[in-house]
């Protein structure tokens, strides 16, 4: 895929995403405490927005900075369809 249609197929997905980024937050935010219940889910910062050509992250995903480790920066990631439904399935990394 060349640049520009790249470009071009993510421009209707980044404004949606800009629309509905409230409602994506809080479902992320929601999968996360599903399965980290004992955690301040709600102090955790979104910091990234990861769009994803190969299909590792689905059709993106939001990451959420949990902190420093002895591995280094732990992020917590939650994939999204192309149909914006988030994924349970969280994807931790370190960077």
């Amino acid at each position: 895929m060349k640049r520009e249609e790249l470009l071009s197929s993510l421009v209707p997905i980044i404004e949606r995403i800009i629309n509905e980024i409230e409602k994506l937050d809080e479902e992320a935010r929601s999968i996360i405490k599903g399965q980290h219940k004992d955690e301040g889910v709600d102090a955790l910062e979104l910091t990234n927005i990861i769009f994803d050509k190969s299909g590792c992250y689905d059709m993106f995903a939001l990451g959420y900075h949990v902190g420093e480790t002895e591995a280094g920066e732990l992020y917590l990631l939650i994939k999204f369809d192309k149909n914006f439904f988030g994924n349970s399935d969280i994807v931790y990394e370190v960077y």
